[in-house]
């Protein structure tokens, strides 16, 4: 059911409430007792300093108070929030000196203050934060944890910033810029210093985009630690352990589970060359976009028609030099212009981000050389500068003084410049999280109570109701004590009752011992023929044409089992095999009534929902199928089939690629195992050449996809065999021979 969207409308500012509470462990350039103040700052702005006081008994109890308006005429005050943090800025003050009047000062550390708990409907935190140290000062020998410095801040509001609504419907975008690998090589660590930029473009909530923007990636030579905190978006933080946003982390994904482009098994060897021994550019920035109902609903639709989201990457000069007689050269304009080389763009497909349940995307994508024209053939849109949006996607391609048709012959250094990125296999690794899924998963509880909607289940044992037994006590009060009149008072009530009791327990006992004393009857002799045995002769007595004594024996096995979804399994093939549809999910139905988890019935009775138009049930039969056996190679196939049929793109991709990555999985396994059992003796003899393992695999995911569309096809033509005959390489994923 969907909920209608929630305005965001235009409020009065609220007042943001900062108070830095204490501080401990500060050790100052002088001694144990510094005199210190802290400043508090925030989005660019001085919100205040403290009082100057001495540390005392190893704390200095600040109480300091001071506040900032965060405006919700819009999304720009809450999007500030999310991702510009609070400033604190320890300041110690030194004796003055002789013949000077102002104090001098020397910056001790600092600490950041993340505001976001107040875009999620918190109204009052309080924290303890790691004061960093700035290089040179006292703080830098406080390592251990019981003497590190510390400050304790407190932050409220008057009333939420969100309402309950609007926390339901927004979200939270964090997009990190990790690295970029094998950069070109005439990128030197030495030399000229540059700023590295990245930036992409995101929808809103009007029809203009925003722009988001990386900077000052630090280029590299050593490889990157293992554990990688996330780093402020801002610039303005001058303690290095500060920059970092407290408790968040990069989180590295298995190779073969990312998204991107390169995360395949010939590429593996390549980039770990390229991220254990080559240059590289890093960054390990987070920024955070609030997302309100409007621009996500943009954003969805903006994934659903291009896919592709291109993220440009840039190299410019931090000192550029100038000409003789202190004229500007033309590498100081715009930036359009002159300062821009090493224009490269990165296509990142998001349409990942529209699979049910899915909140994460990371991977790595190549660097490509910048061409406006390609980003409109690739996204299908025009360019932003078309849009009303100032800062678009600039370089060579949209200058006027190099037009489309010129680009290819160009030979310009930026032009030169941008092919390197080809030639050294650059790519970026990048990471895109919302808080909550854009397409809400189905839960499988959710999936349990559809299916018992559509098919209820059956109970095992029938239950009995309590009518019975009522009459039968008021039988025996009536005829054995004949009591028919109401009781006088409550002592011959429950006099009554008791004898009442005891003569009941005492009938219960009689009927017990009469049961157990009853000799058991003959057992009846079991027959010589078990339920294998029956199915083997009715797949015989099929094969001949004896459908009549293929009935029969399917009969044998339900009278003896009929709470057995295997037997009405095989049953309802057998009616698939005579053309008898309706017989058919009879008995695919009644196998469901007994399991509801059974796998191949669900699948059945989704395929022939679909012959009935019954688009809707026949989704929740495939995705249920899938959610029970997440595992089942067939049931991504045949779900992905079926979105295929409904022009589902992206779903049907989404299934196409989980099923390719369970065969490959299962060929993985299933390679190893073979491995393991070949015999030594055949060591010696020349092995015939094998495909390679990557092609492989590709032919078996072929096979299978094949295999299902078969499936449907002979369902759909009424031709269809025992499903476990038929797609028995699937389901046991053998691999196919060469000759297949």
């Amino acid at each position: 059911m969907e909920h209608p969207v929630v305005e965001f409308k235009t409020r009065s500012p609220v007042p943001v409430q900062i108070t830095v509470l204490r501080a401990r462990n500060l050790k100052g350039s002088k001694g144990e007792s510094p005199v210190t103040y802290v400043r508090v700052e925030y989005n660019n702005l001085q919100l205040g300093d403290s009082g100057k006081l001495q540390m005392s008994e190893n704390e200095i109890e600040y109480n300091f108070t001071t506040s900032f308006d965060c405006t919700l005429d819009g999304i720009q005050g809450l999007d500030n929030l999310v991702h510009k943090p609070v400033i604190l800025t320890v300041i110690e003050v030194l004796p003055k000196e002789k013949k000077k009047k102002d104090e001098k000062i020397i910056i001790l550390g600092q600490a950041t203050v993340d505001l976001l708990p107040l875009a999620q409907g918190e109204c009052a935190f309080t924290k303890t934060m790691t004061l960093h140290p700035l290089a040179g000062t006292g703080l830098e020998q406080n390592a251990s944890e019981e003497t590190k410095s510390q400050v304790d801040i407190a932050v409220s509001v008057l009333e939420p910033l969100l309402s309950e609504a609007q926390l339901e419907q927004s979200n939270l975008l964090r997009i990190t810029t990790e690295s970029a690998y094998s950069v070109p090589d005439i990128w030197a660590l030495t030399g000229p210093q540059f700023n590295y930029m990245v930036s992409l473009f995101l929808p809103t909530a009007t029809s203009k985009e925003f722009r988001v923007l990386f900077t000052n990636g630090i280029l590299k030579g050593e490889k990157e630690p293992s554990i990688r905190p996330k780093r402020w978006p801002v610039s303005n933080i001058t303690a290095i352990g500060a920059q970092n946003i407290p408790d968040s982390f990069i989180e590295i994904s298995p190779f073969e589970d990312e998204d991107g482009e390169l995360n395949r098994k010939e590429d593996l060897a390549f980039r770990t060359e390229a991220e254990s021994d080559k240059k590289h550019v890093t960054w390990n920035i987070e920024r955070r976009c609030f997302m309100e109902p409007e621009a996500l609903i943009r954003l969805q639709k903006y994934i659903a028609e291009s896919m592709y989201i291109p993220v440009e990457i840039k190299r410019i000069p931090l000192a550029p030099p100038t000409k003789a007689g202190g004229k500007t050269s033309k590498i100081e304009k715009t930036e359009e212009e002159g300062p821009v080389s090493f224009h490269g763009v990165a296509y990142v497909n998001m349409a990942p981000l529209l699979y049910p349940g899915v909140k994460r995307i990371r991977g790595a994508y190549p660097i490509f050389p910048f061409n406006e024209f390609d980003i409109i053939e690739k996204t299908k849109r025009k360019n932003r500068e078309a849009s009303g949006v100032p800062g678009g996607l600039k370089g060579a391609a949209s200058h006027p003084k190099n037009p489309f048709n010129k680009i290819k012959d160009d030979k310009t250094p930026k032009e030169i410049h941008k092919k390197q990125y080809a030639e050294a296999r650059s790519y970026i690794v990048l990471e895109f999280t919302l808080s909550k899924p854009l397409v809400q998963k189905r839960l499988r509880e959710e999936l349990v109570q559809r299916v018992a909607e559509i098919i209820p289940p059956r109970p095992l044992f029938p239950r009995r109701t309590g009518g019975a037994d009522k009459h039968a006590v008021v039988k025996i009060v009536r005829e054995k004590y004949l009591q028919t009149v109401a009781f006088e008072n409550r002592e011959q009530l429950q006099t009554f009752l008791n004898e009442l009791y005891i003569y009941l327990v005492d009938q219960m006992h009689c009927c017990l011992n009469k049961m157990l004393q009853v000799d058991p009857p003959d057992p009846i002799p079991e027959s010589f023929l078990g339920s294998a045995q029956l199915k083997h002769f009715a797949k015989e007595a099929e094969m001949n044409k004896d459908f009549e004594l293929a009935s029969k024996y399917h009969q044998e096995r339900l009278a003896r089992d009929r709470n057995n979804a295997d037997h009405w399994f095989d049953y309802g093939t057998f009616y698939l095999m005579l053309k008898d549809h309706s017989k058919a999910e009879e008995c695919f139905r009644e196998a469901v009534a007994v399991n509801q988890e059974h796998i191949s019935s669900l699948i059945l009775c989704g395929i022939l929902a679909c012959m009935n138009e019954h688009f809707e049930d026949a989704d929740s039969f495939f995705e249920s199928a899938r959610c029970f056996e997440p595992n089942s190679v067939l049931a991504w196939t045949i779900q992905g089939l079926f979105y295929e049929s409904q022009d589902r793109t992206i779903l049907s991709e989404m299934a196409f690629a989980e099923a390719k990555k369970l065969q490959t999985a299962a060929d993985t396994v299933k390679k190893s195992l073979d491995d393991v059992i070949i015999d030594k003796s055949k060591e010696t003899e020349v092995p015939e050449p094998e495909p390679d393992g990557d092609k492989k695999g590709e032919k078996t995911y072929v096979f299978h996809f094949f295999m299902g569309l078969l499936y449907i096809l002979r369902c759909l033509c009424g031709h269809l065999s025992p499903l476990k005959e038929m797609v028995l390489p699937v389901i046991s994923h053998t691999t196919p021979e060469d000759g297949e």
